[in-house]
């Protein structure tokens, strides 16, 4: 194939292969860093992640200026080449792995890993020594689970494969991730495609560090496929899936289901979803796997990349103001909802569900926003492409600049410095800005 591209020696294909070839050596490096005895050094991750960021940006502007779409072969070989090199790597700059192999085990040997914090079992003889060094190295060992019930049937299937390895997990998010990509290429042909299948935010948080918030955007992704192929029934089972995954998937609900005049597709929806939901609640036994321990202490509790809350916490109290947002977002939420199935003559006609707005304004009225949430977006950015979601992208790893990373007597183990939130969600605010001055001009979509 690159000796076919090398062959014909036009600009876009050079500038592909280079691309190519310096993502390749980036990840290589990511790879083989991250078996090393200390952690990965931050400064060369965010150099090498931006290394990578600035290639696909550069050959996807390449081939928009030269009016020439990007063979979906070739971006979906470099897509698996690079997810691959990911999973030979190692989870770099976190540690929420371990709860998932912790969760595995108690899925397999207890059945349920909600009822109790893994504090629980320091003194248990009967873990075995594979799960010995992981259960010492769960984070926040006092708290139950915060993951959803599809993920613990995940976790299980791990643990079944290889007791206490996160290499099953990282297979599995890899191969979700991929399938999102051809899922998207059905949905809307263009190139900015690549910027999904190059992502280093995409392939660091899910090839190598196997978060699950992808397969909840695989399923979220898959429903939104089956929506527009006039499929009600399976549209709502896969957007249960997506919720019994990660409860953000909830959003989707009444724009995937929800047809002006067309009460039958929302009554069929509705059907496939209560009847998944119902399984998935009957195969746990106990209707707490939706209220998590774990979640409830991390709305309540935590704060970690968040400007809104961080701008506003000291003015406001913390329970208050989550209140106050969550009214915000209804509102925008309820807004973009009429616009999309028009109900008023105030509505645009370009009444097109914007996946990327949605989550966007959610996000930003969360008090955690990790980085692994920018899943929920980009593949929106794809669907109808912008500057500001992939450039959320990038900016967005330098939330690893915190306390648990920096060696700073001056930050919190979760603390980033304000002049990096700022420069972070100031590069996002331009780029949001250069959106509404020039939108982006999708020359060659088919």
């Amino acid at each position: 194939m690159v000796t076919h591209i090398i062959k014909h020696s036009e600009p876009p294909a050079i500038v592909f292969i280079a691309g190519a070839v310096l993502c390749t050596l980036c990840y290589t490096t990511m790879a083989i860093l991250s078996h090393g005895d200390s952690e990965i050094n931050l400064l060369l991750f965010l150099g090498l992640s931006a290394l990578c960021a600035i290639a696909s940006a550069i050959t996807v502007l390449v081939y928009q200026q030269h009016g020439r779409q990007i063979s979906f072969g070739w971006i979906i070989v470099s897509a698996i080449a690079f997810r691959t090199i990911g999973v030979f790597g190692q989870p770099m700059l976190e540690d929420d792995f371990y709860r998932y192999l912790w969760d595995g085990y108690q899925m397999i040997t207890g059945g349920n890993p909600y009822p109790l914090a893994p504090s629980a079992f320091f003194a248990d003889t009967a873990v075995p020594a594979a799960l010995e060094e992981v259960l010492s190295r769960v984070n926040y060992p006092d708290v139950a689970t915060v993951y959803g019930p599809v993920c613990q049937w995940l976790f299980a299937a791990a643990y079944l494969l290889d007791p206490g390895s996160i290499w099953p997990l990282q297979i599995i998010s890899a191969l979700a991730d991929i399938a999102i990509i051809l899922l998207l290429w059905s949905i809307r042909q263009n190139n900015f495609i690549l910027l999904y299948a190059w992502s280093p935010l995409l392939i660091k948080e899910f090839a190598f560090t196997a978060h699950t918030d992808i397969i909840a955007v695989f399923f979220a992704i898959a429903a939104l496929k089956c929506q527009k192929c006039n499929r009600p029934w399976l549209t709502g089972a896969l957007l249960a899936m997506a919720t019994g995954t990660k409860v953000f998937a909830l959003l989707l609900l009444p724009f995937l289901l929800f047809r002006r005049g067309n009460t039958r597709f929302l009554l069929y929806g509705l059907l496939g979803f209560a009847m998944v939901i119902g399984l998935i609640t009957w195969s746990f036994g106990t209707t707490l796997i939706w209220f998590p321990e774990g979640l409830k202490v991390m709305a309540n509790a935590w704060l970690f990349n968040a400007p809104v809350y961080l701008l506003l916490v000291n003015q406001l109290n913390f329970e208050l103001l989550k209140l106050l947002l969550l009214a915000l977002f209804m509102i925008f939420a309820a807004g973009h909802f009429n616009n999309v199935n028009g109900f008023t003559k105030l509505t645009t006609n370009d009444r097109v569900f914007r996946g990327d707005w949605l989550f966007g304004v959610f996000l930003l009225f969360l008090p955690v926003v990790n980085p692994w949430y920018l899943a929920w977006i980009l593949p929106f950015a794809v669907i109808t492409p912008s500057r500001w979601a992939w450039t959320a992208s990038g900016c967005i790893l330098l939330s690893y600049v915190s306390g648990t990373h920096v060696d700073s007597s001056s930050l919190g183990p979760h603390q980033i410095p304000a002049s990096v939130l700022i420069f972070e969600y100031g590069l996002v605010a331009m780029a949001l800005l250069y959106d509404k001055v020039k939108p982006l001009c999708i020359s060659t979509d088919r």
